[in-house]
């Protein structure tokens, strides 16, 4: 859970479907907008709570000419479900060619530069990183913190919806990860311990049989 997770503004179980494009169709240019080279390029509909959100289009940017559409992705549509944050970004310019992306408090993938020295959470290192986010940070699907001993994968999504004109629409992007506790040792697993409580007995037996019976 970041640090917006328990914001008002924050929409959880967002889904977003986007809608595979015609590749050959003929583009609408954006006549207030010379970099938006079609504005009907990807269509997406969402579950926004915002009326005025819940459909739209992803524009195509002549800086980025290449289809946008995953070449591995099979079917007609993509759905991603996840939760969503309020827009972060300000056209400081008001004439859409200088804008400004705010960073969140703490927890996002791509929110602050690796070296930042306005992270709030500088004490903890002394090279005055940006620590990206913590394991005990974590909550179930119901927002109730959870305690994970470990984790083999992480998912990044991206977290906001929204269009800065030339720059075209934010997206995470990700060079890669640093675990800042690579030798941490691993809690010893006890084999036989069926039932993870750390202890073998007859419950981990009983723990099989329901398995092989199909109940839990």
């Amino acid at each position: 859970a970041g640090s917006e997770y328990n914001s008002p503004k924050t929409q959880h179980n967002y889904t977003i479907t986007y809608y595979k494009p015609d590749e050959n169709k003929v583009k609408t240019p954006d006549p207030n907008n010379k970099s938006i080279i079609d504005n009907t390029y990807i269509r997406w509909t969402s579950n926004d709570v915002n009326p005025d959100s819940i459909s739209g289009y992803v524009y195509k940017n002549s800086f980025h000419a290449q289809s946008y559409w995953p070449q591995w992705a099979e079917g007609e549509t993509i759905t991603f479900t996840g939760s969503k944050l309020c827009n972060n970004a300000t056209d400081v310019s008001g004439k859409g060619t200088y804008w400004v992306q705010w960073n969140k408090g703490w927890g996002y993938v791509d929110n602050r530069p690796d070296y930042d020295p306005y992270s709030p959470h500088t004490d903890l290192d002394p090279a005055v990183m940006n620590r990206g986010f913590k394991i005990d940070w974590a909550v179930d699907a119901n927002g109730v913190p959870v305690h994970l001993p470990m984790v083999h994968f992480i998912k990044v999504h991206n977290a906001v919806n929204q269009y800065c004109g030339w720059i075209g629409e934010t997206s995470t992007e990700v060079a890669g990860g640093i675990d800042f506790h690579p030798n941490q040792a691993l809690p010893e697993v006890t084999a036989g311990d069926t039932n993870g409580d750390g202890v073998v007995d007859v419950s981990d037996v009983t723990a099989v049989v329901n398995f092989i019976l199909g109940q839990k």
